[in-house]
């Protein structure tokens, strides 16, 4: 549902979703007045004609059975993180290797992917909102020479045909200065009601699910070093050194004996492959330790278990990232703005006044109507005059589209 101000610059738009579900869709470029094909005696007559010389005739079986590629795959789960892995002594991609890729914070995610043979990665990191800060890398362990770079996630293409320059008739001069003003004047007085998004509830599970134990080290006596702290009273897990490098150790729960390979560890959701940079860690910083003690199979990675440590401002309580891992901005989903309509009640009264030059008086995209399919909605008109529109148009139960138009006029 929408509610607008009509003029010179604002007019009833000619298409519609029913239009566009039942005639638009169906045809190539175009189309005028396309609420006016179905209108006359006649229309039926004009659609078949319509149809048949701008409409959908003929496929090629070669077009239906041939494989279909995508340059830009769909996300209907988040974002799709995509990078490139080559070889730096030879420019040319690596075998396949897993990569990782996080986003830390007070509530990590990971993810990982294993490279194709073109050494391109894809990783589903999930549903995240606003700009995160993520941190690309592989196991430097098994291979320094990867080097890792992401790919633009932005098509860098335009459209061939460049666009008309605006058209404004000199009779519209009065109407734009008006609508500047009006612009204007929402921003001075409600530009902190104009942005205001939904709160998002984010999801504080870590994506291992619950640990198999868990340590918050406040309710432990503190000591001097993180290898102290895993010795003394982190059960299930164990730090053993071999040729002078330490190696964490998680005990099977399953078989009650410790696993032969390094676990996963993780410090705010970041993957650590060289234990000396973890233990080197101030366990000052450290608020909790998370603890799984069975196979985890996250992706294309199979690990001895997880260590998951987490500091209390998610800043990975000051360990050094390996060189070879990427940090790098990423813009996810954006925020659900809410449509700002202001309330004039009783409560109002006594309010100093503040102008409402205000174009769009409602935006209501996701309404939903009861169960005999009404529902009551309100809206506050501004402080301009002249005519307005109401637009309401949707889907039933049945999958028919609807549209209905109505308009009223605000006088002095």
């Amino acid at each position: 549902m929408s509610v607008f101000h009509l003029d010179s610059l604002q007019s009833i738009p000619n298409a519609s979703l029913l239009t566009w579900l039942l005639l638009a869709s169906e045809l190539k470029g175009p189309i005028d007045l396309p609420a006016g094909w179905n209108a006359g005696p006649d229309s039926a007559e004009i659609l078949d004609n319509l149809m048949l010389t701008r409409g959908w005739s003929r496929f090629r079986w070669e077009d239906i059975l041939r494989k279909p590629t995508f340059e830009f795959l769909p996300e209907p789960n988040g974002p799709i993180v995509t990078a490139k892995l080559t070889d730096k002594r030879i420019g040319q991609p690596p075998r396949p290797m897993v990569g990782y890729l996080s986003m830390p914070g007070t509530h990590p995610e990971l993810a990982t992917a294993l490279s194709k043979p073109d050494g391109t990665l894809y990783f589903h990191i999930g549903s995240f909102y606003g700009n995160r800060n993520l941190i690309a890398q592989t196991n430097n362990q098994i291979d320094s020479n990867a080097r890792l770079e992401i790919v633009n996630p932005w098509s860098d293409r335009f459209a061939a045909y460049p666009l008309p320059a605006p058209a404004y008739s000199l009779d519209w001069s009065k109407q734009l200065l008006q609508r500047s003003i009006n612009a204007q004047a929402e921003n001075a007085y409600r530009s902190a009601d104009r942005h205001r998004f939904s709160a998002v509830t984010e999801d504080t599970l870590a994506f291992y699910g619950t640990s198999d134990l868990s340590y918050n080290l406040d309710d432990y006596t503190r000591f001097v070093t993180l290898e102290e702290v895993i010795q003394e009273f982190v059960d299930n897990v164990r730090i053993r050194r071999r040729s002078g490098r330490p190696h964490f150790r998680v005990r099977n729960a399953l078989f009650n004996v410790f696993f032969d390979d390094d676990p996963l560890l993780l410090i705010d959701g970041v993957p650590v492959f060289n234990a000396d940079r973890l233990i080197e860690a101030d366990p000052g910083k450290i608020k909790t330790i998370d603890v799984v003690s069975h196979k985890y199979i996250l992706g294309p990675s199979v690990t001895d278990g997880i260590v998951a440590f987490r500091s209390y401002d998610g800043e990975m309580a000051s360990v050094e990232l390996d060189p070879n891992a990427v940090a790098f901005p990423y813009a996810g989903l954006q925020l659900h703005r809410e449509f700002y309509t202001p309330v004039y009640d009783g409560l109002s009264k006594g309010q100093p006044s503040i102008p409402d030059f205000r174009e769009e008086l409602l935006w209501a995209p996701d309404i939903k109507t009861g169960a005999a399919g009404k529902i009551i909605q309100s809206v506050y008109t501004s402080d301009l005059t002249g005519k307005f529109a109401v637009v309401v148009q949707g889907v039933g139960r049945d999958g028919l589209p609807g549209y209905s138009l109505y308009t009223f006029s605000v006088t002095q």
